[in-house]
């Protein structure tokens, strides 16, 4: 059976909530992992990791003057391009804001990585601790937890 993927967002501000449809052209499988983030502390920022590829997509989502909603690539990143040759299994990921720069997260089985858009620099922060890890950023209410083989 498939699903068709969706993100609900609810303000706080007008305690109403909102089912907004994720951008038509990607294709989300069970395999792959789905974030949302916070890009420059502005607009909601869709993390889209395919794991046939190896690449993180994040997909901007703006609004246009007649209101509606469409989604722009801002990034497309691959983990062969970031040096990371071996298999990976990537479990969760986020973005974080350090400095004015919102840098991609994410955790495989073992360790927690980060990437630096701006000058393309990866770096492994640490051996990770857990079974099944679904990070969650602290600095803002977006809460991003993955379903474990949820078919869409």
């Amino acid at each position: 059976m498939m699903i068709k993927p969706y993100i609900v967002a609810f303000d706080l501000r007008t305690e109403r909530t909102q089912i907004i449809r994720p951008p038509e052209r990607i294709n989300i499988v069970a395999s792959d992992i789905i974030g949302i983030g916070k890009w420059e502390g502005k607009s909601l920022c869709l993390i889209h990791y395919r794991a046939s590829s190896r690449v993180f997509a994040l997909e901007l989502m703006e609004k246009s003057s007649n209101g509606g909603i469409r989604w722009v690539t801002m990034h497309e990143i691959s983990l062969d391009r970031m040096g990371l040759k071996e298999p990976l299994n990537v479990m969760s990921t986020l973005l974080n804001e350090v400095v004015m720069t919102t840098l991609p997260v994410f955790a495989t089985h073992e360790d927690v990585y980060t990437y630096s858009i701006k000058d393309g620099k990866f770096k492994k922060l640490g051996p990770l601790e857990l079974c099944l890890a679904s990070l969650i950023p602290s600095s803002n209410m977006l809460r991003s937890e993955r379903i474990d083989r949820m078919n869409f």
